[in-house]
């Protein structure tokens, strides 16, 4: 019986310090393109309805390409759809000082792959939510 006791404790444990809902949400392109897709207007609603009730959100917008998409345009064409997500999200609502993005182009692959292979996982963007204040790693671009 001690010992149901101890692992009813430390269930309880873990319960309580496991987070009800995630802070990260994503969105995935067509190649070449930066445009939000029906899944990304639902996943910028979700975003909003997740910091509402937060007293200091802060959010970080890190935008992804594959490797065969134009090396030279790589940060343009990231950053351009960090852009589109954070835009959504200010047009419902969200202070825009509270908002960071950050373009990795093809440099933190969802999936490896070699030069010049399109690979949807790696076309995307990643909304990660902070409260209290900005993780060192949410640098400008």
């Amino acid at each position: 019986m001690r010992s149901l006791t101890m692992f009813a404790a430390v269930v309880s444990v873990i319960a309580v310090a496991a987070p009800a809902w995630a802070n990260e949400f994503l969105d995935y392109f067509d190649y070449g393109r930066t445009e939000l897709s029906a899944n990304g207007y639902v996943m910028a609603r979700r975003v909003i309805q997740y910091t509402q009730a937060a007293a200091d959100p802060r959010v970080t917008i890190t935008g992804h390409m594959d490797t065969a998409e134009a090396a030279e345009f790589s940060d343009e064409i990231a950053g351009r759809r960090a852009q589109a997500v954070a835009t959504e999200l200010v047009r419902l609502g969200m202070d825009p000082g509270r908002i960071r993005i950050v373009s990795r182009a093809d440099r933190m692959l969802a999936r490896p792959t070699p030069a010049g292979v399109r690979e949807p996982l790696n076309r995307r963007v990643m909304v990660s939510i902070n409260f209290g204040g900005w993780p060192e790693t949410a640098t400008p671009r």
